[in-house]
């Protein structure tokens, strides 16, 4: 996915809501076969400083592929100190086929 712009609407220490549109490549493969495709996306979203230490992002994107795509994602961080989170997030869209995505990992920053 590459971003072409994007800009926070509103942003506060503690909430933004940011947008962005761009290019997104599908690709897809199946037995022997495979598909490639290209198209313009867009995305909204709201982040969120839930409590001291748990990041809150919620998205809706529109990907304007020949058969669009939406999907509808929420991730939390939980934040321990400045330096490492742990990541739980959950995707859901909706094309051809309802496709489910669950998400669970680490996250360093370093500042």
């Amino acid at each position: 996915m590459e971003s072409w712009f994007g800009y926070a609407f509103y942003s506060t220490p503690t909430l933004s809501v940011p947008a962005s549109c761009g290019w997104v490549n599908y690709h897809a493969e199946r037995d022997s076969s495979s598909y490639s495709e290209g198209a313009g996306y867009c995305k909204v979203g709201v982040k969120t400083q839930i409590a001291n230490h748990w990041l809150l992002d919620a998205t809706y994107q529109h990907e304007f592929l020949d058969k669009s795509k939406d999907t509808l994602g929420i991730k939390n961080v939980f934040q321990f100190g400045r330096v490492f989170g742990l990541v739980a997030g959950f995707k859901y869209a909706e094309r051809i086929e309802s496709e489910i995505t669950y998400q669970l990992g680490m996250q360093f920053s370093f500042h």
